[in-house]
């Protein structure tokens, strides 16, 4: 069964961006719940298609503002799918306007998770 996890800052992240966007973060969160709810049932990652995802590099999602509203703000939800663990990773919500910044911020993110778990095996694998 998979589960959600904000990393370090996520919340920070929204409480401010939904000061300003309220609608926007909400339709974004909600995305994601459907999204979770499609790797609950079954499918992978990477075969999930729906009208408010983003597939960015490195296995990175981004879900958008697609919801009840008018005239919202382009808005971009980043998570990180770890099939190993289940896991979908809360990464961070902002702008579009800010996107290649925060792909960005995601890609060392994952990066450092896939790092940390490769030395965890390899220390495990010497024991």
């Amino acid at each position: 069964m998979w589960e959600i996890e904000s990393i370090d800052g996520f919340l920070r992240s929204f409480k401010k961006f939904a000061k300003a966007h309220r609608i926007e973060s909400l339709n974004a969160i909600s995305n994601s719940d459907s999204y979770l709810n499609a790797l609950n049932s079954g499918l992978k990652p990477q075969r999930i298609e729906r009208g408010f995802l983003h597939h960015e590099p490195l296995g990175i999602k981004a879900f958008d503002q697609n919801g009840p509203g008018a005239h919202k703000k382009e808005t971009r939800l980043y998570a990180y799918p770890d099939e190993e663990t289940e896991t979908l990773y809360l990464i961070l919500i902002s702008g579009k306007d800010d996107q290649k910044r925060d792909i960005e911020t995601c890609k060392q993110f994952v990066n450092r998770l896939l790092h940390d778990r490769k030395q965890s095996d390899e220390g495990d694998k010497n024991e």
